[in-house]
């Protein structure tokens, strides 16, 4: 009796086993919506981005990018200091994309070993959704490294010196010995009003890129030169015995070259409608970028944040999904950054040539307002409307924007060197040309150190 039984429920389950085959197949079991949410969680690939200070802008965008990601979920780390961070990338422990601080390479120099990097180039020519052709040429030029893309930042920024007034003699790539023709002879007194620095000695760092006395491809640098240690002297001069905390701006002698030079940082295409209509609206004024050794001054590229790969990465896929995700407008809080991307790029600059409506807060008080320009930074009281730029005044600094092929960097060890023996000079301890031979002395070791 149990052996009919048996055979009786294997056969009703033989018969069973296709009936429901062909159910599922023909009616398809719906999942509840609790049921996806679960699966899709499970199949998500995890990202892991990795920088080492403390970003709360680049935290958002991860949400942002895990709540609209179906494939991916992006994790935030962050490492204490550099060193760590190296040791995960020697070891083959390193997050799925890096972070880079806006100055990039050469304020990173472990960073510098490619190897350990992803050429996104051909990334973008394996992507549907992108070309080349749809990012600004000279800005993706200046992020290269030997014709390879191992680094990519979403927006830049641009570094340049405005000359106001009189600039005939003075042009984008001028050289440091054009620049002390133009210092003239400025007393200490004639301040700047609208640029101040912590120290006369860093606002001679400032005026002259260190970037542009160091060559990294012969590991050599120029400071101890004639003509470097002639602007040392002169700056000097300018400045004699100032307090090393005191604020003190720059004014060259408008005697001389009738010209008076300003340090900027362009963030956003509708800071130029700021300063053509507010800031120098009755003036005459150019950029004629930071002058240097033989003619390779002028304006920079500046790389508001670096994105790179690793190369060992498993989730190559999805890290590029991050990356493009950072490229979009959206990822890139309005219309005050400037973007690597052509298209966005030309929808916020042609956004300057129109009215808009914008809520501010006067003095307690939300007023909506088309374009203004507030006379006083520190304040919102004052208030001067202006006019959107014309369409020939939009293309003239599109145009600009375009003529720059130099990426900035800056190095941050370098910096320190420079900062430390050259303010014996600016204290009296040394003269200008001791303080160089020291400075190009230790450059020299830890260029080959690092470079080498």
């Amino acid at each position: 009796m149990k052996k009919i039984i048996i055979a009786l429920l294997l056969l009703s389950t033989v018969l069973f086993i296709p009936s429901c085959a062909k159910e599922s197949e023909s009616e398809p079991k719906l999942e509840s919506k609790s049921e996806v949410e679960t699966n899709t969680a499970i199949t998500k690939k995890t990202v892991r981005i990795g920088n080492t200070f403390d970003d709360q802008g680049l935290s958002e965008q991860i949400k942002a990018f895990n709540a609209e990601s179906e494939l991916y979920t992006a994790e935030f780390v962050q490492y204490a200091d550099t060193n760590a961070l190296n040791l995960d990338i020697a070891s083959g422990d390193a997050p799925d994309v890096i972070c880079f601080s806006g100055d990039g390479e050469k304020s990173s120099p472990e960073y510098l070993d490619v190897s350990y990097f992803l050429d996104m180039y051909p990334l973008i020519d394996e992507d549907d959704r992108y070309s080349r052709e749809d990012f600004l040429p000279n800005v993706l030029e200046c992020m290269e490294t030997d014709g390879h893309l191992y680094r990519m930042s979403p927006t830049f920024a641009i570094d340049t010196v405005i000359a106001v007034d009189g600039t005939e003699h003075v042009k984008d790539g001028w050289t440091i010995d054009d620049f002390i023709q133009a210092m003239g002879n400025v007393s200490p007194e004639e301040i700047f009003p609208n640029y101040s620095s912590s120290s006369v000695t860093e606002n001679a760092r400032i005026y002259v890129r260190l970037s542009s006395l160091v060559d990294y491809s012969t590991l050599k640098s120029e400071f101890t030169c004639p003509e470097y240690l002639d602007y040392l002297n002169k700056f000097k001069t300018q400045h004699p015995k100032l307090p090393e905390n005191d604020n003190i701006g720059f004014v060259l002698n408008q005697e001389v070259q009738g010209a008076v030079f300003k340090p900027i940082t362009i963030y956003g295409f509708s800071e130029f409608l700021i300063l053509d209509h507010g800031d120098y609206a009755e003036k005459l004024f150019s950029f004629v970028g930071y002058p240097s050794l033989q003619h390779i001054g002028g304006s920079w590229i500046f790389p508001m944040e670096n994105y790179g790969i690793i190369k060992y990465s498993e989730n190559v896929e999805g890290a590029w999904d991050f990356i493009t995700f950072m490229l979009e407008q959206e990822s890139q809080n309005g219309i005050d950054k400037l973007s690597i991307l052509t298209k966005i790029f030309n929808e916020r600059a042609e956004a300057t040539t129109k009215e808009r409506n914008v809520e501010y807060v006067i003095d307690g008080e939300k007023k909506n307002l088309s374009w203004v320009y507030f006379p006083e930074s520190n304040s919102t009281s004052n208030y001067v409307p202006i006019d959107p730029f014309t369409t020939e005044e939009c293309e003239k600094y599109k145009d600009f924007v375009f003529s720059i092929h130099q990426r900035d960097y800056t190095d941050y060890h370098i910096q320190d060197i420079w900062t430390e023996e050259m303010s014996k000079f600016f204290s009296d301890e040394c003269t200008a040309e001791e303080a160089a031979e020291l400075v190009e002395s230790r450059v020299a070791i830890y260029l080959a150190e690092q470079y080498g």
